[in-house]
Parts: C-alpha cells; structure tokens; sequence
C-alpha cells in the first residue's frame, strides 16, 4: 500500500469514525461497519519493504540475448521470448 492511499484511508477512518447527530441509526451502523472493515484491511498490509525486502536493480536483456531472440521469429514471438527471459532474470 501506498503511503497515499494509507493516509487517505487513515483520513476516511476519521470522517467514519466522527459523530453524526443527524443521520440515522441504519446509516451510523453501517459507518461504524465500514471504519472497522477499512481498519482491518489496513492492519494485513505490510510496508512495501517489508513485502519485497531484497530490493533488486532491474536486469536487461544483453546484446547476445536480443541476437538469440530475434532469429526467425514473428514480432509476437520475440516478445514472449524476451518476456520470459526478463521473468526469469528478474522473478527467479
């Protein structure tokens, strides 16, 4: 999660969680019901280095790569190609 979209969570629980003398008891149930599921959800994420802690540079292609890729194949073809070997160097 992004801090952005934390803190307008974060913002969202506060309008939720605030008195409403106005409104009715079926609608304050249903926003004391929508802060505590907002709340859950921010409690399950995790930080985003937490989440990805070993943060890698991103690895290319190399020129003889491109080479191998490209002989006699479609251009469909060669993307799928050098897709797989970007997951692979990239994912494990």
């Amino acid at each position: 999660m992004t801090d952005k979209l934390r803190e307008a969570a974060q913002a969202a629980l506060l309008a939720l969680d605030s008195d409403h003398p106005d409104i009715q008891l079926r609608t304050a149930m249903n926003l004391r019901r929508a802060a505590m599921n907002l709340r859950a959800a921010l409690a399950e994420q995790k930080p985003m280095l937490e989440m990805n802690p070993e943060k890698r540079p991103w690895v290319g292609l190399t020129g003889d790569e491109i080479e191998d890729i490209n002989k006699d194949q479609t251009l469909w073809e060669i993307i799928q190609a050098a897709e797989e070997i970007l997951k692979e160097k990239n994912c494990g």
